[in-house]
This record gives structure tokens, sequence and C-alpha cells, in this order.
């Protein structure tokens, strides 16, 4: 973070997936003083802590949710199928983005399951051995 700093970067957003969340590493995101948005676990703790479910304005069939975890801003969505008992899918995501609504929150997220996608395709083709650790590196060695 600091060469980024001192590179003129003010503006820094991290995501993380589920292996991540702890309260530790939420505190030390707030230190460092970087935008993230976090893959929160199902768990009965994290749905206490949400305030009411309702539907969404923004897109049929979504519900949202929020609330507060570790001082950070908790956002949740359900993706309900009519006439379904439970939702088809719900989500959970930890920000410290207050302005962000949950489907913005979690579709910032999604945006980066493309990029692990492309890196998992890599490793079939055989990329999982790369003699240096630097893309631009391993760009080369990829011709």
């Amino acid at each position: 973070m600091t060469r980024l700093r001192h590179a003129g970067v003010e503006r820094i957003t991290v995501r993380l997936d589920k292996g991540f969340f702890s309260e530790a590493m939420v505190r030390l995101l707030q230190r460092l003083r970087v935008d993230f948005v976090l893959k929160v676990p199902d768990h009965a703790y994290v749905r206490r802590a949400l305030g009411p479910w309702r539907a969404s304005e923004k897109a049929a069939g979504y519900w949202t949710a929020s609330g507060t975890l570790f001082g950070s801003t908790l956002r949740s969505v359900e993706h309900r199928e009519a006439d379904a008992p439970t939702p088809a899918h719900v989500a959970h995501v930890l920000t410290n983005r207050e302005d962000w609504h949950a489907l913005t929150a979690w579709r910032t997220y999604l945006a980066g399951t493309l990029v692990e996608q492309r890196i998992k395709e890599l490793y079939q083709l055989g990329f999982g051995a790369t003699a240096i650790d630097d893309l631009g590196g391993n760009a080369l060695l990829a011709r």
C-alpha cells in the first residue's frame, strides 16, 4: 500500500473472498484506509446483525438488508424465486463504503470473479509453474 500511496494513488479498493473473513482482517483494512468489499459467510451471527429485508426497487426478485459488523457496513442480497419456500441464493458482503447499496456492493464483489475464472483457466493450460513472480515476465514466457 505504501508504494501505491507514494505513487499518488489516493483511492484503493480491495476485494477479498470469504477465506479472509475475520475481525482482525477488517480492522487491518480499516487501519490501511483502503476501500474494501469482503465476502462474508452465511453464519447465524451475521444474519442477526442485519436489519429487516426489503424488496429491491432496482432488481425484481431480489431482497436486500443492511447492518453493521466490526465497525463496517454489512450488505446482504437474497434472490427469491416466486413461490419458493426459501431464498434461491443469499450473499453477504462487508464494506466500508457506506454509499454503496447492497446490490452495488455485491456486483462490485462479483466483478472480481471474472479475474479468478481467467486465472483458473490459465492453470488448466499449464501456467501453474511459471518461472518468475512477475506478471509481465510470465506474459513473456507464455509467448
